[in-house]
């Protein structure tokens, strides 16, 4: 009869123990769902928007009548969206009138390559993730009226959105995204 006892506590301590580390990865899985889905309303924010302006006939009238004319409305998008700074460039990606007091008329953005602004043409692209100080940032660009529109996102408001999930004392966040360039 002892025996039967200390077999039925056996089982029942890894039934116990299995569930709690089935509700463990359960609660972690559903943490890590709900980051991704911040991540992806972010960018989908982002592409919402590039398709807006895309459409816009005032937008599009203005960039073919007099594109140096077009920085109120850059400042309005920069301030409206929150983004870091807004671009107008020619399709190599010289910069044609800008919000950013670096990146000013005539710079290529942040050294972005060549290929980078080819393939805007065809869809909206994201750079790498770049580092300036203590602040990550990537560029979004995407064609617009024969020129090409970029933004200047600043990634700290999401990064520290995900360090607030608090996983536990050796739990971490990581975001990981395909290096346009190298392809790794």
């Amino acid at each position: 009869m002892a025996l039967v006892a200390v077999a039925f506590a056996v089982f029942t301590y890894q039934v116990n123990v299995e569930a709690k580390r089935d509700r463990f990865n359960a609660s972690i899985t559903t943490m890590a769902d709900h980051q991704a889905a911040m991540l992806t309303y972010f960018f989908d924010h982002i592409t919402t928007t590039v398709k807006f302006l895309q459409s816009s006939e005032p937008l599009k009238a203005q960039l073919a009548t007099s594109p140096d004319s077009i920085a109120r409305e850059l400042k309005s998008l920069q301030e409206i969206y929150s983004f870091s700074a807004v671009y107008l460039t020619d399709k190599n990606g010289a910069v044609i009138v800008s919000t950013d007091t670096v990146n000013t008329k005539g710079h290529i953005l942040a050294s972005l390559d060549k290929a980078f602004f080819d393939r805007t043409s065809s869809s909206l692209q994201y750079s790498a993730v770049l580092k300036s100080g203590e602040n990550y940032f990537t560029f979004g660009a995407a064609a617009l009226g024969g020129k090409i529109i970029a933004f200047k996102l600043s990634l700290d408001p999401i990064y520290k959105k995900l360090n607030e999930v608090s996983l536990g004392s050796t739990g971490e966040s990581y975001i990981g995204q395909v290096d346009p360039v190298s392809q790794k």
